[in-house]
């Protein structure tokens, strides 16, 4: 029997046979090609983590400094809430003072003078060194924004500062209008919640500017080299 298959009279060309044995054969997938990085691109990348590596140093040392510091930042704090004391009125005088080797704020009212000491559990330089040591671990994960990470860092270390000083304040007023048992409930249970609340606050705003999966972008057609698969004879 002859090789060659004949249609219409006419023999098939080489070419049109070869076609023909193939038809029904699953072609296969050839995968697509890697795109190359350029030395630009890679460039780029090595700055980046570089800079990132700068800033997470950064970070780690202003963090480091305010636990080392505390003290000085005590002091910082005490006269803020004296200025603060004798811009509203709330006390009759109110001045920056050290009470037994410990940063105090000294006022005047109803007739008595009151000293609150600002022990380390009570400043505010616990809270924002932990937010400096937490923003030097995310500054490394490459999907958090640095731009992201600086407004977070500001809003929640502005925030915590401004807390603190509202609950020193709060402790002062209720020192001087209810005595001992009322400080005692403004500096334990209600001065506690309100830091808590802070903390969870200043933890809530990185998880939003800097955690958060941002939306995913319109993703793009995957080059893929497919062959088209032909018809077959029935």
């Amino acid at each position: 029997m002859s090789d060659i298959t004949i249609t219409g009279g006419q023999p098939l060309s080489r070419r049109h046979r070869r076609e023909q044995n193939e038809r029904g054969a699953v072609p296969e997938l050839v995968p697509a090609e890697q795109p190359r990085v350029s030395k630009a691109h890679r460039a780029g990348s090595l700055l980046n983590r570089f800079g990132r590596a700068l800033i997470a140093l950064a970070f780690l040392a202003v963090g480091v400094l305010c636990f080392i510091y505390e003290r000085e930042l005590r002091f910082t704090e005490t006269e803020i809430q004296a200025w603060i004391m004798n811009s509203t009125g709330l006390a009759e005088t109110a001045i920056s003072s050290v009470n037994n080797g410990i940063p105090a704020i000294t006022f005047h009212a109803n007739d008595t003078w009151i000293s609150l000491r600002l022990i380390p559990q009570c400043a505010i330089a616990m809270y924002v060194g932990a937010a400096f040591l937490l923003s030097a671990i995310l500054i490394m994960v490459p999907r958090v924004r640095p731009v992201r990470l600086f407004s977070a860092l500001a809003i929640s270390g502005s925030g915590l500062v401004l807390l603190n000083q509202v609950r020193l304040l709060v402790n002062a007023v209720m020192f001087a209008e209810g005595g001992r048992e009322a400080f005692n409930w403004a500096h334990g249970p209600i001065g506690s919640t309100m830091m808590m609340l802070g903390v969870a606050g200043s933890l809530a705003v990185f998880f939003l500017l800097c955690i958060r999966r941002a939306k995913p972008a319109a993703r793009g057609t995957e080059p893929a080299a497919q062959a088209e698969q032909p018809e077959g004879r029935a």
